[in-house]
């Protein structure tokens, strides 16, 4: 890890887990480093949460003005896009709500909400669990597509997944399925255990969505992660909010059910190797006893991070180029399968193409 790297993880662990910085190691920094870390947080979309740490800096001990003014600038920046965000999907969201709609949010704000200053952490696209007193999940999964298209916005098919569309500016995900059911039956037991946990949400939002429950959030965060990891390597903000998650609601979470579930899934080496890279580097304190760590690969997935740049996610890639990318990753990261998942590369990736080919549409439903 360079020292420019090191230098954004004491920044966000500060500004997450309000660590005190470790200022010897980084009072001979060059002001062309100081700015080095400031484009590595930009390009990671976190410069708005590191500048949290920057405001607390000792007076003078980062000189640059003109790297103090371009950071608050971005902070700014990411607020003022944060606040029109939200009023965007206030607007979208209560239109669901005159329609008896429920709309759950999925990572993104609720994310959000869990760090120190949540209008720092930029949005993304806005995912959404639609959930309707009378109807199916299925049913008002459809009557959202009905709706938005009524509304002259186009829906595209993304996967069996959920489908995408753009409501101003705000690109959103109506979500049939939260995580990949495709092969194993344990993925479809896992997928119906997150959509009972979904049938409880908490925290509604001025009457227009709903946050869901904290037990949902920690399986679905992980297994959200967990596939960018396989498929393209982790951004660093799953990192941070897997920190800020744990900062605020590690005793929130039945943890026997957790790893009951992750082990169904093959995830619980992932989920204790990302916990024991943010209790090691993001200053999360662990206070219960339940929570596992290993931290054996917990460096190298973080080093991965950094420098793993296949972005097969926002690649913009459909159909075979997808595929092709995906089995290019697959393999430059094969260490993921034999170290992680503990499978071997080749037959894991055999496994996923004959699910896919017997398989196509996936789905838990009769």
């Amino acid at each position: 890890m360079t020292i420019v790297e090191r230098l954004l993880i004491e920044l966000l662990k500060s500004a997450i887990s309000g660590k005190q910085i470790d200022f010897l190691a980084y009072e001979n920094l060059s002001s062309k480093k100081w700015r080095e870390a400031y484009k590595l947080a930009a390009k990671h979309g976190l410069s708005g949460v590191a500048f949290t740490a920057i405001e607390n800096l000792p007076k003078g001990y980062l000189s640059d003005v003109d790297l103090l003014m371009d950071w608050m600038w971005q902070k700014d920046y990411v607020v003022s896009k944060n606040e029109q965000y939200h009023r965007d999907v206030c607007a979208f969201l209560a239109t669901l709500r005159q329609n008896d709609l429920i709309p759950v949010i999925l990572k993104g704000l609720d994310c959000a909400r869990r760090y120190p200053n949540p209008n720092r952490r930029p949005s993304g696209d806005l995912d959404i669990f639609l959930l309707h007193p009378e109807l199916s999940h299925p049913d008002a999964f459809e009557k959202v597509n009905a709706l938005v298209q009524q509304l002259g916005i186009s829906v595209e098919p993304h996967d069996y997944k959920h489908v995408k569309f753009t409501y101003k500016n705000v690109v959103v995900e109506n979500h049939m399925y939260c995580t990949e059911i495709r092969g194993a039956k344990a993925k479809k037991e896992f997928e119906i255990h997150l959509q009972e946990l979904l049938k409880t949400p908490t925290d509604a939002e001025n009457g227009c969505y709903y946050y869901p429950n904290p037990q949902f959030t920690a399986l679905f965060l992980i297994a959200h992660s967990f596939n960018h990891f396989l498929d393209e390597g982790l951004a660093l903000k799953h990192i941070c909010d897997w920190a800020a998650f744990l900062n605020k609601e590690q005793n929130n979470v039945d943890w026997d059910d957790f790893y009951r579930y992750t082990d169904k899934v093959n995830i619980t080496r992932f989920a204790n190797t990302l916990t024991s890279l943010v209790v090691e580097y993001f200053g999360v304190e662990l206070t219960n006893s339940q929570i596992c760590v290993e931290s054996q690969y917990a460096l190298r997935m973080l080093d991965d991070t950094f420098h793993n740049n296949s972005h097969l996610h926002s690649s913009g890639l459909h159909g075979y180029r997808y595929r092709l990318m995906q089995m290019r990753n697959h393999f430059a990261s094969s260490w993921k399968y034999r170290d992680i998942c503990r499978q071997n590369p080749l037959l894991a990736y055999i496994k996923t193409v004959i699910d896919f080919c017997l398989e196509r549409n996936p789905t838990i439903y009769s």
